[in-house]
């Protein structure tokens, strides 16, 4: 079951949390995924439990900027927040849903193995250890908190894994498929040509009136947001340890913590011989039978091969009685307690547990602990750094008091021995540049009533890495409207591109009106100049055409007998094609008797499909249910 769930979060799940809780920064930057609502209004209640207007504004985002990974950098500017917003929403709603029934119905995974499972993520570590300090400010940057983001991924795993249910147990019968290989083996013969929309966005002309409409009629699309700079004064605990110095007895007495912190922490690699006691063999015969294995291991048996025959834990047996890597709490009382006395490479007498006898070999312990030598300049580190906390707590105390007296950041700055420094522009979703900074905190605090409004200077911002900062509104620039000169070569560059689309689409439908009215695919290419591209038999998952057009295609109905089916869309960039499907060829079962190696192809395709279908009908089950919950919850929209 460890070895399960270790693969489990190794593989897919971290892969997709990683993906799902940091991706979109790496692609798009912080500043673009988080808005910053400093009353955090609840916009939704879902049985109770609040839904804020900063969650929805992180989902919206998020939405937002797949939907552009996944179009192309051209959907920037369609892409709005209305439009993403309603969906964005039930979204939320769902997943709440699904972590309150994952709860209630007592699906749970531990806050110590999602610990571990962070700890062994790549992203957080450093060559090839996990960093405490790069994991803080790798979720620092992104607008994400150490101390809440564990917990983020639990709520996560216990969707995932409720979601993973519904997807495993989905099954599919033999006739369905049989027509799902039919459908996806089927071939098609075409002709297409493709209307390049850039190819007539020179000779669209836009009048100055078009342009004043456009703006008149969208003048809230170019709103600034408000943007303000603030002043601030940065205290950090680093300041505090110059001048400390460590004893020898202050690192040797480090050093033991450590090691027991090492030793606590620490996991055993086992491998075990288990002799059952059943019906059909009783305890005496059980521990004569391993007295007998472990005597033969004394005078120098292979544990391993010893597993493989006799041991009654198949699952191990079959690795040569490994169980693998595994920290304390994971195995019953007295097996745990006789591994973590073992020495490496050392093996038990048997011993009796309520699963029967054991002969346990220690094979491997991570992490080993490090020599002092090796390790004497980060407990340095540490010591000063604890050493520090007394007088950084004192002076973060004092800035505390000093920042809520004074009118200005002057007398703070005076006690510091610090320099005012000043941001960049901030705006509620773009923190300002620079790391200390980028903290949503610093955002939240700025736009504050206290500090926007009330002149005054904000609380001190207790930042992680034991840095704090207090600050000070410098000025302020609120929202306005841009002028029309301000953004007419922008409004210009959307109607040219609009328009040029409006008449490429005009075209198409000319084109597929002559040709619905009988003209030839080559007449129809003489009159506007054109050049059909013939595809032959080409099947779905072929790359030699654009999989859009493809996608098209196999959606088009079925000739009617030998008439050509003619029709027209538009791709993703905004061009349009025009088409003639000629013929539709199923794909068909050779008569006679398979060879050995057709029948095994057939049957891992047999195997694919069937996986294929139990995963589709697994999420619409499991969308029904997610349905259902709705139904059943109470769900007050505010």
């Amino acid at each position: 079951m460890l070895d399960k769930f270790r693969k489990l979060i190794q593989g897919w799940l971290g892969k997709t949390l990683v993906t799902l809780l940091l991706l979109p920064f790496a692609l798009f930057g912080v500043s673009s995924i988080f808005q910053v609502n400093p009353n955090k209004k609840p916009v939704v209640e879902v049985n109770g439990v609040e839904i804020d207007e900063r969650e929805l504004r992180r989902a919206v985002e998020i939405s937002k900027q797949n939907m552009i990974a996944r179009i192309g950098e051209q959907a920037s500017s369609i892409v709005t927040n209305e439009m993403v917003q309603p969906a964005a929403l039930e979204n939320l709603i769902s997943q709440e849903l699904v972590r309150q029934f994952a709860e209630d119905n007592k699906l749970n995974v531990s806050m110590d193995a999602i610990h571990k499972m962070i700890v062994e993520m790549e992203v957080f570590q450093v060559d090839g250890k996990f960093s405490q300090s790069h994991f803080e400010e790798l979720l620092r940057r992104n607008g994400l908190r150490p101390e809440t983001f564990p917990q983020k991924m639990r709520d996560e795993f216990l969707q995932r894994q409720l979601n993973n249910g519904y997807h495993s147990t989905g099954f599919s019968t033999a006739s369905e498929i049989k027509n799902l290989k039919s459908l996806y083996n089927q071939s098609r013969s075409f002709s297409y040509v493709e209307l390049q929309s850039d190819a007539i966005f020179n000779q669209i002309e836009v009048s100055e009136e078009q342009i004043q409409s456009y703006y008149d009629k969208n003048r809230e699309a170019f709103r600034t947001q408000e943007q303000l700079v603030v002043d601030y004064l940065e205290i950090n605990k680093s300041q505090f340890k110059g001048g400390l110095s460590v004893t020898d007895d202050e690192l040797e007495q480090r050093y033991r913590e450590k090691l027991q912190e090492i030793e606590e922490s620490q996991e055993r690699s086992a491998s075990h011989i288990l002799i059952e006691i059943s019906d059909s063999r009783g305890k005496a015969e059980a521990k004569k039978l391993v007295d007998e294995l472990y005597t033969k291991i004394e005078n120098g048996g292979d544990l391993a091969l010893l597993a493989a025959e006799f041991s009654d834990d198949k699952g191990s047996a079959a690795k040569g009685g490994s169980l693998g890597f595994a920290g304390r709490g994971v195995y019953v009382d007295e097996f745990e307690e006789t591994l973590f006395t073992l020495g490496e490479g050392d093996v038990s007498e048997p011993i009796l547990t309520e699963f029967g006898y054991h002969i346990i070999k220690l094979e491997g312990i991570q992490p080993q602990a490090e020599s002092l030598a090796s390790m004497k300049s980060q407990l340095i580190e540490e010591i000063k750094d604890a050493k520090a906390d007394l007088p950084y707590q004192d002076a973060l105390e004092e800035l505390k008091n000093l920042a809520y007296e004074s009118s200005d950041l002057a007398e703070p700055a005076a006690y510091l021995g610090s320099e005012i420094q000043t941001s960049t522009k901030i705006t509620r979703n773009m923190p300002a540049d620079g790391t200390l900074l980028s903290d949503p905190a610093v955002a939240e605090a700025a736009f504050s009533e206290e500090v926007l409004n009330g002149g005054n200077n904000s609380d001190v911002i207790e930042l992680s890495d034991g840095r704090a900062l207090v600050l000070r509104l410098n000025k302020y620039f609120p929202s306005k409207v841009k002028a029309v000169a301000e953004v007419k070569l922008e409004i210009k560059a959307k109607l040219t591109q609009s328009l040029s689309k409006e008449k490429i689409k005009s075209l198409a439908g000319e084109i597929l009106a002559s040709l619905k009215d009988g003209a030839s695919k080559d007449a129809v290419a003489k009159q506007h100049e054109l050049e059909w591209l013939e595809v032959e038999n080409i099947k779905r998952d072929e790359s030699s055409v654009s999989p859009n057009i493809i996608s098209e295609i196999f959606k088009q109905a079925k000739p009617v007998e030998t008439k050509p089916y003619a029709s027209t869309f538009a791709l993703p960039s905004g061009n349009q094609v025009v088409s003639i499907l000629v013929q539709v060829s199923s794909d068909t079962t050779p008569d006679g008797e398979l060879s050995q190696s057709e029948a095994t192809s057939a049957s891992a395709a047999d195997l694919q499909f069937n996986r294929f279908l139990e995963n589709q009908k697994g999420a619409l089950e499991f969308q029904s249910f997610q349905a259902w919950l709705k139904d059943e919850a109470k769900i007050e929209r505010l």
